[in-house]
């Protein structure tokens, strides 16, 4: 009787053993899936980001339309926020940062004459 008792100890023991295998297993190929989409995810986000860098006409005509109704005068950020919700698709960084591409091409402009 105590040969069975080891006997089915040692049987729980490897039935426990092949449980903690599998959630193992289980949860290294949940871990490669997620790593999988992660890394289509950041395939995808240099093409997202060049089409965010890219402006319409309509866009830039709506910046620099709001860029004259939204004076500097205002608090910064009150007139970024303005001048973002004017912009369609565009977020207030993006407007900041156009904003600064352009001032940089003016100064530019006006230096090398």
């Amino acid at each position: 009787q105590i040969q069975q008792e080891v006997k089915q100890q040692i049987e729980e023991e490897k039935q426990k053993e092949r449980e903690r295998q599998e959630k193992e297993r289980q949860e290294k190929e949940r871990q490669e899936k997620e790593k999988q989409q992660k890394e289509k995810e950041m395939e995808k986000q240099p093409e997202e980001e060049k089409d965010k860098d890219d402006w319409s006409q309509e866009q830039q005509k709506a910046l620099e339309q709001a860029l004259k109704t939204y004076p500097a005068n205002l608090p910064k950020e009150e007139r970024w926020a303005k001048i973002a919700g004017a912009v369609s698709g565009k977020t207030m960084k993006q407007c900041v940062e156009r904003f600064k591409e352009l001032r940089a091409a003016v100064i530019g402009r006006k230096d090398g004459k």
